[in-house]
């Protein structure tokens, strides 16, 4: 099938894709670099659909690709209509601004909107009724409750967090029965390659602020901005000096290593599945999970 003839069938993925991009002027005025880091993303995501031809397959390699990154767009929190303010949100506690308070989209939250959009465009109503039939009622009682405790609440952030929590809990529900339509070699091939980069990429970074004892300046990939022996830094004592412990791009050292962790696993399993010309790719992304140690997370070194 030819390009033009693939985006002809497909203008609702293109038109989204030109939207989302040019919402990125929004987060143009808060990081440069993160507004390019993502139209990066969105192109990279372009071109696995090109590739692919499938919008699902396209859209789990995209967040496979993005998922050790924490980049993320802060909501404002006000909007204005016809000259009146609606206040969507306090991050203040105790007059004390708190971070945690403030409502964030991410690059993940993408990934998911188009994982879904996908979904709905590519897979046939039959299916999905089929998916879901032995866990509607669950479903339905689960939905009321989270729909009650929304209107009780009436919480800009609790809503923001309900909506992914939500689309999370049903694409968990039946990714693994449509997954098992896209396993190919190609594809296997991918989501290797994925990890194998990712991992050693976060290795690479983590290693790095391990020995310079601070962050590298990777703000807009996400990275927290850390110095060891800095309060909010977690750090550890070896050999009579402080350490940064790595952090990768995530924002804490243990989900660094629960990054790694399941990239161990990912290797373990493609190690007994794959062919045997290629066993070399989850051979070397085993050996890249062992970077774990410079995590010091001892929970996950133990596992």
């Amino acid at each position: 099938m030819s390009l033009p003839t693939l985006l002809k069938k497909n203008v609702l993925y293109l038109a989204i894709i030109l939207f989302l991009s040019s919402c990125l002027i929004f987060l143009l005025q808060e990081s440069f670099g993160r507004a390019i880091f993502i139209l990066f993303s969105l192109i990279l995501w372009f071109l696995f659909f090109v590739f692919t031809k499938k919008g699902l397959t396209a859209s789990i390699l995209f967040i496979l690709t993005f998922l050790s990154f924490n980049v993320t767009y802060q909501l404002p929190n006000s909007i204005s209509f016809f000259g009146t303010e609606m206040i969507l949100y306090n991050p203040y506690s105790n007059g004390v601004f708190v971070n945690y308070l403030v409502p964030t989209l991410s690059i993940l939250d993408l990934g998911l909107f188009l994982l879904t959009v996908s979904i709905l465009k590519e897979v046939k109503t039959e299916v999905l009724r089929k998916i879901f039939q032995n866990v509607k009622w669950y479903l339905i009682t689960f939905l009321v409750f989270i729909l009650l405790q929304n209107i009780f609440l009436f919480d800009f952030l609790v809503l923001l967090n309900t909506v992914r929590f939500v689309i999370v809990l049903l694409l968990l529900i039946c990714i693994p029965t449509l997954i098992k339509s896209l396993k190919t070699r190609s594809f296997n091939l991918s989501i290797m390659t994925i990890f194998l980069i990712n991992t050693l990429l976060q290795g690479v970074i983590g290693t790095l602020q391990f020995l310079g004892g601070s962050s590298l300046g990777l703000k807009w990939l996400g990275e927290s901005q850390v110095v060891s022996g800095m309060q909010g830094s977690s750090f550890i004592e070896l050999f009579d000096g402080l350490y940064l412990r790595a952090y990768g791009t995530f924002p804490h050292p243990n989900i660094l290593a629960g990054f790694f962790l399941l990239s161990f696993f990912v290797s373990v399993f493609f190690f007994f599945t794959i062919e045997k010309k290629y066993k070399w790719l989850p051979t070397l992304l085993f050996f890249s999970s062992s970077l774990v140690l410079f995590t010091f997370s001892r929970i996950v070194i133990c596992l």
